[in-house]
């Protein structure tokens, strides 16, 4: 079973977390579909049967390890099916939410407490606020944490134990999904969460003391898409964060290019095709381009060199053509157009 391999590889630990999350294709294959019929099960249940399997196989097998689960597929459970479950004393539910705005069931802290003696959370400290996302909003996640810390103290007190908060950090959205939000470049909002929890609340005492702990020569920018200026800081992987901050603002540049309204006047697709546009319009953009092209290039180097230093080959190259090297075919071509364009003029 592929649990005892992973506990083979990992003597001694004292804890054991078996997914369970998101299970939404339950109960529609022909053998699922056959079980509950035969049993009288709903998908809830039949779920809940295979999940106690699972437990009760660690409990057999491992019994020093206390096992956890997601709980998102039970936050819906009525109590007494979930009481019935026999799951009371054989798992510690992590509770996971990533928003600043809290949108759980009204009585899922009572709920759980008259289930679960234990409970976990889990917050996000990157790699949640969107699939193709790859900067990392600080602010945005201070303020799940901020949630986070308003509700243990709120609600902790229902549970015989808050056993501790896991900060996750996203880096595909599913195996099918490109890359989001690179770890080292996410360390500082890691930084900013950790202490934050640890302190209780976000402070200007915290913001210094991350700061100067990785090395930045001025506060840590919590919001990147301000467009402040990348402070220079020395921490492992520093190089593919201020590269990163420097594309994210080149980014914008980029995106506001693309949507110009010269742009879209004079050198519209159509306008490119019969070789008509006024030159008077064109020589300026042209100009913007070159800029733009000269940074996506500079940036693309810096970043396939910083990149090289913490990743395989392959993710670098994924990196590289998801998310620079279309702006930069998008811009030579540009440039190319309106070279064109001046050339016929």
């Amino acid at each position: 079973m592929m649990i005892d391999q992973v506990m083979e590889l990992h003597p001694g630990i004292r804890y054991f977390h078996i997914g369970a999350d998101e299970v939404y294709h339950l109960g529609v294959c022909e053998r699922c579909k056959r079980r509950m019929s035969e049993e009288n099960l709903s998908p809830q249940q039949l779920f809940l049967i295979h999940v106690k399997a699972v437990l009760g196989h660690i409990k057999n097998t491992h019994p020093t390890i206390t096992s956890i689960m997601w709980d998102d597929m039970l936050r819906h459970t009525e109590l007494p099916i979930l009481m019935n479950s026999g799951l009371g004393d054989m798992v510690e539910p992590m509770v996971w939410h990533y928003l600043s705005d809290f949108r759980l069931p009204i009585d899922i802290w009572d709920k759980y407490s008259k289930v679960f003696p234990n409970i976990w959370f889990a917050s996000a400290f990157k790699g949640a606020t969107g699939a193709n996302a790859y900067a990392t909003n600080i602010a945005y996640h201070l303020d799940n944490h901020t949630v986070w810390l308003d509700v243990m103290a709120r609600e902790g007190s229902k549970f015989k134990k808050v056993q501790g908060c896991a900060l996750t950090g996203w880096q595909r959205y599913d195996h099918y999904a490109v890359l989001c939000e690179l770890l080292p470049q996410a360390l500082p909002s890691l930084g900013m969460c950790l202490m934050m929890l640890q302190q209780g609340s976000f402070t200007a005492e915290v913001h210094t003391s991350v700061s100067q702990d990785l090395k930045f020569l001025s506060p840590i920018p919590l919001n990147p898409f301000q467009r402040y200026p990348v402070p220079p800081c020395q921490f492992p992987g520093s190089e593919i964060y201020t590269s990163l901050m420097a594309f994210l603002h080149l980014d914008a540049t980029y995106e506001e290019f693309v949507r110009d309204e010269r742009v879209l006047t004079w050198m519209n697709d159509y306008m490119m095709e019969k070789r008509f546009s006024n030159p008077v319009h064109i020589e300026p953009i042209l100009a913007q381009c070159y800029g733009i092209l000269d940074g996506l290039t500079k940036i693309h180097s810096q970043l396939e060199k910083a990149l090289k230093e913490v990743f395989y080959d392959h993710t670098v190259e994924e990196w590289l053509k998801v998310f620079i090297e279309p702006k930069i075919r998008k811009i030579s071509d540009a440039v190319e157009k309106a070279k064109l364009q001046l050339s016929n003029s």
